[in-house]
């Protein structure tokens, strides 16, 4: 806002009261004329040639501007929308009027006298009232044009990506269920206690969508799959057969910062044997991710199983002093240790400095254990030959017990974890039943989407429709109907064109499409009983009868 007065041609200084409002980054103007003027008064001509004495800024309070002449420039489309209406709204000018702020004529001349603010009071209001008609005004047309983004962190399945998706979950379930396991599901809705009694506090307070249903309950979208399944197992620990395979592909939200590999939503398969212990039902295990990723094209060297076991850490805190209160924080650290910059100072923080060091010689200097290399020996009994002990691997999660492992993506650009797992025979006795041995692993749908891409494995777009009939007349529309159901009886999937274009434009759009084959039906068709199939890749076509199509669509697809 601006405050002046300027000359006017008969020698008259006439008072000049202009305002400034910015409303989603764009700068608007209303000037306030005396009463009698109007468009063709010559004050209202010079209203730009004011020179400033003053400038009121609203969202930042009021500042000295330099004297100016010509049209005014004032750069506001940096204020945060909704701290200007907040401001407005909580009557921000009334102080401004108070202290009676001077005002210079045009010609540098003498200030106003004071009464004459008096009468900028009623601009104030008139200010308040434009900027909240404005600011509704704004918002009605912000509503009419709704914004095509999804929400940050999350995606949009269009039918391609979908494809790929549908895909990478297809090998999960075959390769479950070529080990016995069992599908199960559960709600994405947990109260939050579930997980902050059983899962790191770091997840609970900082990376999980939670919050207060109308009965007052806190609930949380599940950041994981593996309490959820726990719970599951305690309610019916009685009923369920020991042991128990299930596996679970499920969508899970994290509210965190997106990169790549990690967003907000994502799906996630949990694969898990309850009532097994030994090396047996951990080779298993490793051995499920091993042939998902097989089974997807990729080979051993594109990637590294990494194992390691928490009581090799448990043991080290034990040599090197490290106190039970502290061990959770140390284990979560170490989980970070090669992504953080600043890792030693964070664990001479919590440790000191001489703890902090023997700690991390003392895991540097184990290379394995007994039980690692008997697990060793059973892999390779399966034929998996690229595991490799780290004993870095610690895992995050403070319900593990035992052995933890990672897989890791050996190519040059994504060189990152894919999936991991470990043991947790305590969770379960968590919710006051015995304790039940358990082990699982988790692979998430955007780590192994960029495992596929960075290998080239990713699968060609292949739509569910092998085949379009065109409809070249109107009047063969029934025909062309009763032709689908006949095909779709043989279980061949079928779209209908009946958007009454030529056939050409039909054709082509069943290009687009990637449909594979098409049957134009006119009457001449509907008369003879026979169709004409062509295949769009290769150009081929061969006339044939109705009974007769099925069984030349699968021999041409496979």
């Amino acid at each position: 806002m601006f405050l002046g007065a300027t000359s006017t041609p008969d020698g008259t200084n006439e008072f000049i009261k202009v305002f400034v409002v910015v409303i989603d980054g764009e700068l608007l103007a209303f000037s306030y004329l005396p009463n009698g003027m109007n468009q063709d008064t010559p004050v209202v001509y010079l209203c730009f040639r004011i020179r400033v004495a003053r400038v009121i800024d609203v969202p930042r309070g009021i500042r000295p501007r330099l004297a100016i002449d010509g049209p005014f420039s004032i750069d506001l489309k940096k204020v945060p929308r909704r701290k200007l209406v907040r401001l407005c709204r909580s009557d921000p000018l009334s102080g401004v009027f108070q202290d009676e702020i001077p005002f210079l004529d045009i010609d540098g001349g003498k200030e106003t006298e004071s009464e004459t603010i008096a009468g900028f009071l009623h601009l104030k209001s008139t200010i308040y009232r434009f900027h909240r008609g404005v600011s509704i005004i704004r918002s009605m047309k912000k509503r009419d044009k709704l914004s095509t983004e999804p929400y940050k962190g999350v995606r949009d399945f269009y039918p391609e990506e979908q494809f790929v998706q549908r895909y990478m979950f297809e090998h999960m379930e075959r390769v479950c269920e070529l080990f016995g396991y069992e599908e199960y599901n559960a709600s994405v809705l947990e109260p939050s206690e579930l997980y902050l009694s059983k899962t790191s506090e770091e997840i609970v307070n900082n990376q999980t969508y939670t919050f207060t249903d109308r009965g007052d309950r806190s609930v949380t979208l599940r950041p994981e799959l593996t309490p959820t399944l726990a719970r599951m197992i305690a309610a019916r620990q009685r009923e369920i057969p020991f042991p128990a395979r299930w596996y679970s592909i499920g969508n899970c939200f994290r509210y965190e910062g997106t990169q790549k590999g990690r967003l907000r939503e994502f799906w996630q398969l949990n694969a898990d044997i309850i009532g097994v212990s030994g090396a047996e039902a951990d080779a298993e295990i490793i051995a499920m991710v091993h042939g998902i990723l097989r089974s997807m094209g990729a080979e051993e060297r594109d990637f590294e199983i990494r194992v390691s076991d928490r009581r090799i850490l448990d043991a080290t805190y034990e040599d090197t002093g490290v106190e039970e209160g502290t061990r959770a924080e140390v284990t979560r650290l170490l989980d970070k240790r090669g992504k953080l910059e600043d890792f030693d100072a964070q664990l001479v923080a919590i440790l000191g400095k001489e703890k902090a060091a023997a700690l991390i010689a003392t895991v540097e200097r184990t290379t394995s254990s007994a039980y690692l290399e008997e697990l060793r020996i059973q892999l390779e009994y399966m034929g998996i030959r690229n595991m490799v002990v780290d004993t870095k691997i610690t895992r995050g999660f403070d319900y593990y017990t035992g052995m933890v492992f990672e897989v890791f993506d050996t190519h040059e650009g994504n060189r990152r974890s894919l999936a991991g797992g470990g043991r947790y025979d305590n969770l379960l006795s968590l919710f006051g039943g015995e304790p039940i041995p358990a082990v699982g692993f988790a692979l998430g749908d955007v780590t192994a989407k960029d495992f596929l891409e960075a290998h080239n494995l990713l699968p060609a777009y292949a739509p569910a429709t092998e085949l379009m009939i065109c409809v070249v007349e109107p009047e063969a529309s029934s025909h062309a109907v009763r032709l689908a159901q006949d095909l779709r009886k043989e279980d061949i999937t079928v779209a209908i064109n009946t958007s009454g274009k030529r056939v050409g434009d039909q054709i082509r759009q069943a290009d687009k499409m990637k449909i594979p084959f098409v049957i134009a039906v006119g009457a001449k068709e509907r008369d003879s009983g026979r169709y004409t199939v062509k295949n769009l890749s290769s150009g081929v076509e061969i006339t044939l009868p109705a009974d007769r199509i099925a069984e030349h669509l699968f021999g041409s697809l496979g």
